[in-house]
């Protein structure tokens, strides 16, 4: 296992990865620690990419790890494109849920920040829930309004 913590706009992440597949890019309140595995390094710079508005997906393998509903949640919520959101409502929809609330329970516990990115789910009637507060999702979503690729 390799376990990295760098520095980002969105605050400290941390990235853990098994077998050069990704496990978890979570917001942490820990020190900055560096790796010496090649597969975060690569990791580490598409995501410097990523917030200098150079990048809009990621080529690293990833493993989602949560309840198989969460899975799903998670699964559809990667499919949303760079730039654009959706409903927890159309989520749910597109999963045969009708249960929107536990939409945002199981992003909230989004384990792969960004790779699953939760921040492009919005309410019907605003912006929504986020881990990290709604001035984080703003700013994530406004660096994905940006045409800047």
């Amino acid at each position: 296992m390799a376990i990295a913590i760098i520095a980002s706009p969105l605050g400290n992440l941390k990235l853990v990865s098994e077998n050069d597949v990704l496990l978890e890019l979570e917001v942490v309140d820990e020190e900055i620690t560096m790796t010496t595995s090649s597969f975060l390094l690569s990791v580490i710079e598409e995501l410097k990419e990523y917030f200098a508005g150079k990048r809009k997906s990621f080529s690293f393998p990833f493993k989602i790890q949560a309840s198989e509903f969460a899975e799903k949640v998670y699964l559809e919520t990667a499919k949303i494109p760079y730039g654009e959101t959706k409903t927890y409502r159309e989520i749910a929809k597109a999963i045969g849920s009708q249960a929107y609330r536990a939409i945002g329970q199981a992003l909230k516990r989004n384990k792969l920040l960004l790779v699953v990115p939760c921040h492009r789910v919005v309410s019907q009637n605003g912006l929504g829930g986020f881990l990290l507060g709604t001035k984080k999702k703003e700013w994530l979503l406004s660096l994905e309004a940006r045409e800047k690729i």
